[in-house]
């Protein structure tokens, strides 16, 4: 019986133990203390985390800036450690170490650094870790390789209002003195100088190594069509449209040519691939103002002239000693080669008519006939709705007393003049009233055609002969498209407004590779500007 009991006896002998071990009071108390320490171990190692976090962002946009400092001043090691140094502790940072960076790299000149600080720790130093290493690396590479743009500027006759062209010339003259001394390898930078008003003179350079229309070669003004505006390229080989030599100042006077709408000289002609300051600046300095403004037409020139499409037309001028021989080789491929810049000044946007002559009246051979010889002179009209000549009785063209015939004077004997010699002999107005005129009324007074039939030709030529561009809208929609064109292929695009309305100003803006890139100046900080200009095409980016 005594062993049957034992156990019940051991049982009563710990009620206390029994108790404990039966009471599950108390247990969430211990799981909430435990959780709690660890929330607050988590808790101090995400203070220590951002901190760090902080420390390294502050360390790292302080670097950015100082980098880009010691980028435009430093010449050695030593010069940017001390840079640094200095952006460091003006942010209160300290117990520092700077490991600088000076060195050309395939062609390029690299600024950089890496900075590193000890950070003391709150809590990870309870896991062994009494600080953190904060680091911070930037970069800057400075391209010394090709640096390409193209210089546009407004010379249209509001330029002249207040000195505005003046202040433009003094400008850029000093950006293309810096550029090229800061540079001081003549195969670095070049400049392409691109003028314009409603007339972008070609130049006689640049005409001989393009394909300009040939209805004549009085001068080399160009207009390029909407549909070519999608793209930057010129080929040598396209075919560039030659606005006509005519005059359009006096078309509405009866009297010869006199003053011819493309300026026949090369004074405010496109310069291209230039190197020389002292050739760039004096071209610049040289320019007139005067007419409307079509700044399409010439950012397309100045586009073209980036354009690698355009490079056998420099090594011809190169081979042919108008442009220094190093540039032989521009416009350089797109790519990382070379930076591509053009510069767009202008004083507002789309203006004025952008004349040429139609092309049913600018090629080939005009109705007109001459006949001079042994002191007798006549003029013979053709006259499309009769199929007859009309001919003059004497050396004057406008004659209602003339008579037809079934050819020109004495045949072939008369001399048919092509319509660019109609043109540069007289103005629209005679064209139209000395040679047209009176053929057509003649017909309708002979009964030799109806009055729509008799005046065809001259209606046609009074409402087509003088084609005009696009309308500014159309032009300034144009201007903004080839912008865009000119930005895919790499081509950096800045634009500086002078005095120009909200509206034009917004194209101008629109046109820039992106707002930062367009300024606004009222003409006294242009200086100013293409100082900062000058500092962006230092072709400094960061890379770290």
């Amino acid at each position: 019986m005594f062993a049957k009991g034992a156990p019940r006896s051991k049982i009563r002998c710990f009620p206390a133990l029994n108790r404990f071990l039966g009471d599950e009071r108390g247990t969430v108390t211990i799981f909430a203390a435990l959780i709690t320490m660890v929330m607050m171990t988590l808790g101090g190692l995400a203070l220590d985390v951002i901190r760090f976090e902080a420390a390294r962002s502050q360390l790292q946009s302080t670097m950015d800036r100082a980098v880009f400092a010691a980028a435009n001043s430093a010449t050695s090691s030593a010069e940017v450690s001390t840079v640094v140094s200095q952006y460091l502790e003006t942010q209160n940072l300290d117990d520092f170490t700077i490991t600088p960076d000076y060195r050309n790299e395939n062609g390029l000149l690299v600024v950089g650094g890496q900075a590193e600080q000890a950070l003391g720790t709150y809590f990870l130093r309870y896991f062994g870790f009494p600080s953190l290493t904060v680091r911070a690396q930037a970069r800057v590479e400075q391209n010394i390789r090709s640096i390409e743009i193209s210089l546009v500027i407004d010379r249209s006759g509001s330029m002249r209002d207040g000195g505005k062209l003046d202040r433009v010339k003094a400008a850029t003259t000093a950006f293309v003195t810096n550029m090229l001394t800061e540079n001081a390898d003549g195969n670095v930078v070049s400049f392409s100088v691109v003028p314009y008003n409603d007339r972008i003179i070609a130049g006689t350079d640049l005409a001989s190594v393009f394909n300009f229309g040939t209805e004549h070669n009085q001068s080399t003004c160009a207009r390029f069509h909407p549909d070519s505006f999608a793209q930057t390229a010129v080929t040598p080989d396209d075919p560039i449209d030659r606005v006509m030599h005519f005059d359009y100042s006096n078309h509405l006077i009866w009297r010869n040519f006199h003053s011819p709408y493309c300026p026949q000289d090369d004074i405010n002609a496109i310069l291209p691939w230039e190197n020389d300051a002292t050739i760039i600046n004096a071209h610049i300095q040289g320019l007139t103002a005067g007419g409307y403004s079509r700044p399409t037409q010439a950012m397309k020139w100045a586009a073209a002239l980036l354009d690698p499409a355009a490079q056998p037309a420099a090594s011809d001028l190169a081979s042919g000693g108008v442009i220094p021989t190093s540039l032989g080789n521009r416009p350089l491929a797109f790519g990382p080669a070379a930076l591509k810049v053009i510069i767009l000044v202008a004083d507002g946007t789309t203006s004025g008519d952008g004349l040429d002559i139609h092309p049913d009246y600018k090629t080939g051979l005009s109705p007109i006939y001459h006949f001079n010889q042994s002191g007798t002179e006549r003029w013979s009209v053709y006259h499309p709705a009769t199929g007859l000549y009309y001919v003059s009785t004497s050396a004057r063209a406008r004659d209602l007393d003339g008579y037809w015939q079934a050819e020109p004077y004495l045949g072939t004997q008369s001399v048919r003049l092509a319509w660019s010699e109609v043109w540069a002999r007289w103005t629209y107005q005679t064209i139209l009233n000395s040679f047209l005129l009176p053929s057509s009324q003649r017909a309708v007074d002979d009964g030799r055609a109806t009055q729509e039939g008799a005046f065809s030709l001259y209606n046609h030529f009074r409402n087509n002969a003088l084609d005009w561009s696009a309308e500014p809208a159309m032009a300034n929609a144009d201007l903004v498209g080839l912008c865009s064109a000119a930005i895919e292929q790499g081509i950096v695009i800045f634009t500086i407004s002078l005095n120009g309305t909200t509206g034009e100003s917004l194209t101008l803006r629109d046109c820039a590779v992106n707002p930062a890139h367009h300024y606004f100046s009222l003409g006294t900080d242009l200086g100013d500007i293409f100082g900062s200009v000058s500092e962006a095409i230092g072709t400094m980016r960061l890379i770290e």
